[in-house]
This record gives structure tokens, sequence and C-alpha cells, in this order.
């Protein structure tokens, strides 16, 4: 994606919050990236949950900072970490650099099988966690003494 599709990508995200609030606008975007990977995942549940699952994680890393740089950085570095680094095939396509630092074995339904690591349990923990770490750094702090709060002085 280029810097004219991350600015149009930030500009429908804008008015879709502005227009029907964040959780919505994170919902559609979810749909949208789940989307745009619709040919991989051909009729697969799991990958399509994660896909969605990493829209929602995506949406909200956006929502949180207001800005594109996270969402597109885990992106990336998603995509970059399991293909060109590890070798493993990323969203169903092989970006085999003719090496692989390991090989993943196991059960398909954790393993991701053909598709790749993100269509197993493993990528939907991960993606949960993460959701979850987001949500959790965007909690407000609760201040537990009140600034207009004086203790009795000794």
């Amino acid at each position: 994606m280029g810097p004219n599709g991350a600015l149009s990508r930030q500009r429908r995200a804008n008015s879709a919050e502005s227009e029907s609030g964040s959780i919505l606008a994170i919902i559609l975007s979810a749909v949208v990236f789940t989307l745009l990977h619709f040919g991989a995942i051909k009729g697969a549940v799991v990958p399509a949950v994660n896909l969605f699952a990493a829209g929602i994680l995506l949406g909200i890393a956006y929502a949180v900072t207001k800005n594109l740089w996270l969402p597109i950085t885990l992106h990336f570095g998603w995509n970059f970490l399991q293909g060109p680094v590890l070798g493993l095939t990323v969203s169903g396509q092989s970006l085999d650099s003719g090496w692989r630092v390991f090989r993943l074995e196991g059960p398909p339904m954790f393993t991701g099988g053909a598709f790749g690591l993100e269509g197993g349990l493993v990528a939907t923990a991960t993606t949960v966690f993460g959701i979850t770490a987001l949500l959790l750094l965007r909690l407000p702090v609760v201040n537990v003494v009140s600034p207009r709060q004086t203790f009795p002085s000794a």
C-alpha cells in the first residue's frame, strides 16, 4: 500500500467514525480487511475469523492512536516476520526466499496448514492477546486521590 492508499484509508476511517462511531467504524474496517484477503481464504473458517480479528486489531490500533502508523507497522511487521524472516506462508501465499528459519509442524488447526500461521489457532490467540493489550492500554487511568482532597496535617 502506497502513501495515497494509506491517506485514502485514513480519510475513509475518519469519515466512517464521525458518521457512525468508533465501534461500527472498527467493525466495517475489519470487514473490508477480510474482504481484501478473501481470495486467499478459499472457504476456510479459521483463516476468515483470524483475518476479521486482525482487522479488529488494526482498527483498534488506529482508534487508539488516531494515526495509521501503528496499524501499518503491525500489519507490515506480522507479514515480514512470517514471510521473509521465518520463511512461512503468509495468508496462503508463499513468500519463499529459498530458506527457512524453522519448519512449522503440528496439527493444521494450530499451525494453519497450507494457509500459514494466520490460518490456525496460534494466530487467533496472538490476535486476541493484541486486542486485549490495546484495549487495556486505552482504559483511562483512575485517580484514587482526588486533586481537591487534602489530608490533615500532622
